[in-house]
C-alpha cells in the first residue's frame, strides 16, 4: 500500500513539473528569438517620412539662370554666399558674390525699357552649378563629384555607387501609365525615391522624394552629388520638378541630418518658365 502511494506521488510530481519545464523552454526560445529579432532590427533603419525643411537650418538656395521678378529677392543680391563651381580639372566650393542683371521678361514686361526679370550669375569665371547661403559651416574646399545626372531615377534597377568608402543606393517605386493615343507620353504616379547606405555595419534607408505624379520626359534627376558640407558623406541636389514648365531643385545635406539619418532637406527653389 505504501509502495502504491509512493508511485502515485511520483507520477503526480512529474505531471505538475513537466509542463512547467516545457513552458520555460518555450519562453527561453521566444526570448532568444525576440532578442535576435531586435538585434537584426538594429542593423536596418527605415526612415519612411520625407525630410521636411528645417526652418532653423534653412539655406538660401538658387541655381544660376533667368527668373521672374518675384522669384529672386533684391536684398539677396549683395549677400555673400558659396557657389559650387566646375571647370575641366575639378569641382569645388568657394565663397563668391552673386551678380545680377535685369533682363526683359517677355512674359510679364510691357516693354524693354522697364525690364523686371533677373539674370543670376557670379563673378567667378568657372561654371557655377548652384549658389548656397545662410549656412555657417560651409567653407572653401575641393569636392569629389559623382556624376549621376544621366541616371534614370524611375528605372526598375537600383543605382549602386560608392563614395568615401561608403556604399550607397538610389531606388524608386511607382506606377507607369502609358497613354494609348500618345505612346511617347508616360506618366509616373505614386512615385517614391529612396536613398540608402551602409554606415558602421548598419543599413539606413530613407525616403527623400515623394510625388503624386509627373511626366517621364520631365522627371526627376540628380543635379549634383558630392560632399558639399565637408563631413565626408554624400550630399545631393535633386531636381524635383513635376511639370515641364517648372524648375524645383532641392538641396539635401548629410551634416545636419542627425543620428540614423542620411540626409536633411535644407533648401529648395521653385520657379516657372512662362
Amino acid at each position: 500500500m505504501k509502495s502504491s502511494n509512493k508511485l502515485f506521488f511520483i507520477i503526480l510530481v512529474l505531471v505538475h513539473f513537466l509542463p512547467s519545464c516545457s513552458n520555460s523552454k518555450i519562453e527561453n526560445e521566444n526570448e532568444k528569438s525576440n532578442s535576435k529579432a531586435k538585434n537584426n532590427d538594429n542593423l536596418l533603419v527605415e526612415n519612411e517620412l520625407v525630410n521636411p525643411i528645417d526652418t532653423n537650418a534653412l539655406a538660401k538656395f538658387i541655381l544660376p539662370g533667368f527668373y521672374h521678378s518675384d522669384e529672386f529677392s533684391k536684398k539677396d543680391k549683395n549677400e555673400n554666399c558659396f557657389g559650387i563651381f566646375k571647370n575641366k580639372k575639378e569641382c569645388y566650393l568657394a565663397e563668391t558674390k552673386i551678380k545680377t542683371h535685369r533682363y526683359f521678361d517677355e512674359i510679364v514686361d510691357e516693354d524693354s525699357l522697364h525690364p523686371t526679370g533677373w539674370e543670376i550669375t557670379t563673378l567667378n569665371k568657372d561654371t557655377c552649378l548652384a549658389l548656397i547661403s545662410n549656412l555657417d559651416y560651409l567653407e572653401n574646399k575641393s569636392i569629389e563629384q559623382i556624376d549621376l545626372s544621366q541616371k534614370k531615377l524611375y528605372g526598375k534597377k537600383p543605382i549602386f555607387f560608392k563614395y568615401n568608402e561608403i556604399e550607397y543606393q538610389l531606388f524608386s517605386t511607382g506606377k507607369r501609365t502609358v497613354d494609348p493615343e500618345s505612346p511617347d507620353y508616360v506618366e509616373i504616379t505614386d512615385f517614391k525615391l529612396y536613398f540608402s547606405a551602409k554606415i558602421g555595419g548598419k543599413e539606413i534607408k530613407e525616403l527623400i522624394v515623394e510625388q503624386d505624379n509627373f511626366n517621364l520626359d520631365n522627371g526627376l534627376r540628380i543635379i549634383f552629388a558630392g560632399d558639399i558640407d565637408g563631413d565626408g558623406k554624400l550630399d545631393l541636389i535633386v531636381d524635383c520638378s513635376d511639370h515641364y514648365n517648372v524648375s524645383n531643385p532641392v538641396l539635401f545635406l548629410s551634416r545636419p541630418a542627425g543620428k540614423n539619418h542620411l540626409l536633411k532637406k535644407v533648401g529648395e527653389h521653385r520657379s516657372v518658365g512662362c
